[in-house]
C-alpha cells in the first residue's frame, strides 16, 4: 500500500474516482456476488505487488493498475436474493465474507512461498458497509459508471434501498497484466489449441490448491478462472482463481458448509495419499503421470459432485456440478492431454525463488501493513462512506423494481434484466456464460 495513511475503502474509492480510470463487468456469474473490473493508471495506483514477471519477485514494488472488486449483498443469514439476467443470487452473512476473504488470502500466501506461482491473486482491500452507506456507495458508483456496470450498481442499489437488514461487502484484489477470464476464450470462439492450454492450466491448479494447500473450490465457472501468458514457458498459459465464497478449507479440522471435522479427516486421509503418490509418479514414465492425475482429478470430480448434489437438495443448485466442463479430462481418450497437466501440476508446485520468498519475508511484509491483517475483529472493517457534496446522487437513474419484502425471511425473487448482451460486450467477458441457472456444459475433443 503507497499511502498507509489511508483508512478503510479509501484508497479503493480514491482509485475509482482519479482520473481515467474505468469500471466494467468481469462476470456476473458467481452466486454470491458480482465480480468489477477497475483500471487506473500508473500514477494513480494505491497497492504495489512482488515485482517480476506474474509477480514472481521477492520485492512488493509494482504499481498495480488493474484489480478485481467483488461486491456482494451482506445478511444475518444466507438469503435468496432476486435473480440477475436468469442467474440466481444469494446473500452472505458478513462472517462468511470476512471468513472467505480471509481463506482466498491464506491461500495466496501459501501458494507464493518459495516463490510458486499464485494460486488466487491477495486480497487487498476488505470493506464492509451497513445499509446507509452501503446505498451512498453504490449511488455514488452510478455517478462514475456507465453501461453494464452501471446496471449491476442499481441492481445492488434497489435491494439496499428496499431491505433495510441487507449491507454490502467489497473484496479489492490486484488483478494480474493482461489476464482475462476462461469465459472470454469460449465467448470469442478462440482455437482449441487455446482452449485446451487453458483447461490444462486450470485443472492443474485446482489439483495443486488440494494437494499442496488443502483448498477445495465449489465455484469454478469461467467467471471465475483467471487465464495468464506464462512467463516461465512462451506460449503457455497459466491459472489463477478467484472468488471463494463456495471453497472449504480441509485441512483446518473446522466444519463448515461443507463438510464436519470427520468428514475433512476422510478427504485429508486421501489427499496424504495423492501428495505420496505425487511424489512416486515424478519418477515415472508418461503411462504413471497420466494415470495419476486420472485418480486424483476423478475424486475431485466426485466430491464436487457430492457437494452439488447435498446443495441441490436444499434447492439451491439446479444442474450439473461446477467442474462438470473439465469432467472429460479423466476420459481414457485424453491420456496425453494428462500427462501435460502433470506437467503443469508441477511448474506450480515446485519452488522457483527459493530462498528470496521465505516465510519470513512474508511474515514481514504483513506485519509491516502490506497485506490485510485478518487477525482484526471482524467489526473493524466496517468503514463510513460520505457521498461528495459537488456530486449529484444517482438514484433518479430509472430504478428496476423490486416488491415489497414479502412476509417470510427469504426475499423475493425477480429478474432483473440488464442491457442485451452485444457482440461487443461478449468479447469483453461482460455477458453470462456459465454459472447459477444458466449454466452449460462444455464438450470439447481435442485431436
Amino acid at each position: 500500500m503507497l499511502h498507509p495513511e489511508k483508512q478503510g475503502f479509501d484508497p479503493v474509492m480514491d482509485m475509482i474516482r482519479s482520473p481515467g480510470a474505468g469500471l466494467s463487468v468481469l462476470t456476473t456469474a458467481s452466486l454470491k456476488g458480482f465480480i468489477i473490473e477497475l483500471n487506473v493508471r500508473r500514477e494513480n495506483a494505491e497497492y504495489t505487488t512482488f515485482s517480476g514477471a506474474a509477480g514472481s519477485g521477492s520485492k512488493m514494488t509494482t504499481p498495480v493498475t488493474s484489480y478485481i472488486l467483488k461486491f456482494a449483498i451482506l445478511t444475518d443469514s444466507p438469503t435468496k436474493l432476486p435473480a440477475y439476467d436468469g442467474d440466481d443470487k444469494v446473500s452472505e452473512t458478513p462472517e462468511d465474507y470476512y471468513a472467505e476473504s480471509k481463506l482466498q488470502q491464506s491461500v495466496w500466501i501459501a501458494s507464493i512461498t518459495g516463490g510458486k506461482t499464485p494460486a488466487c491473486p491477495s486480497v487487498a482491500n476488505f470493506a464492509l458497509f451497513d445499509n446507509n452507506n452501503a446505498q451512498d456507495v453504490v449511488d455514488y458508483l452510478m455517478t462514475v459508471s456507465s453501461g453494464g456496470v452501471r446496471y449491476v450498481f442499481n441492481y445492488f442499489y434497489d435491494i439496499l434501498s428496499k431491505y433495510k437488514l441487507c449491507n454490502l461487502g467489497v473484496i479489492t484484489m490486484p488483478k494480474l497484466v493482461d489476464s482475462y477470464t476462461l469465459a472470454s476464450i469460449e465467448e470469442t470462439l478462440k482455437s482449441k489449441r487455446e482452449n485446451r492450454r487453458a483447461d490444462i492450466a486450470c485443472i492443474a491448479q485446482i489439483i495443486r490448491m488440494f494437494l499442496d494447500i488443502g483448498v477445495l473450490h465449489f465455484d469454478l465457472h469461467a467467471g471465475n478462472v483467471m487465464l495468464y501468458d506464462s512467463h516461465r514457458t512462451p506460449g503457455d498459459i497459466n491459472c489463477t482463481i478467484i472468488d471463494f465464497g463456495l471453497a472449504s478449507n480441509i485441512a483446518n479440522g473446522v466444519d463448515d458448509g461443507y463438510f464436519n471435522v470427520a468428514e475433512k479427516n476422510v478427504i485429508n486421509q486421501k489427499r496424504r495419499e495423492y501428495v505420496e503418490g505425487y511424489d512416486q509418479a515424478e519418477t515415472k514414465g508418461k503411462k504413471e503421470k497420466s494415470d495419476y492425475i486420472a485418480h486424483v482429478f476423478d475424486f475431485l470430480i466426485n466430491v464436487d459432485k457430492l457437494v452439488y448434489r447435498i446443495k441441490q437438495n436444499n434447492g439451491k443448485f439446479t444442474n450439473g456440478h461446477q467442474m462438470d466442463s473439465f469432467d472429460y479430462m479423466v476420459d481414457a481418450s485424453h491420456a496425453a492431454e494428462r500427462v501435460l497437466v502433470f506437467d503443469k501440476l508441477k511448474e506450480y508446485m515446485t519452488p522457483n525463488n527459493l530462498g528470496k520468498m521465505l516465510p519470513t519475508t512474508v511474515r514481514k511484509y504483513s506485519a509491516d501493513g502490506y497485506f490485510v491483517d485478518f487477525n482484526r475483529p471482524i467489526s473493524d472493517f466496517y468503514v463510513e462512506f460520505e457521498f461528495p457534496s459537488s456530486v449529484v446522487q444517482a438514484h433518479t437513474f430509472p430504478t428496476i423494481s423490486i416488491p415489497s419484502p414479502p412476509a417470510s425471511p427469504a426475499v423475493a425473487s425477480v429478474a432483473l434484466q440488464p442491457p442485451a448482451c452485444t457482440p461487443e460486450k461478449s468479447a469483453k467477458g461482460m455477458c453470462t456464460i456459465m454459472g447459477g441457472g444458466s449454466r452449460r456444459k462444455r464438450h470439447r475433443a481435442y485431436n
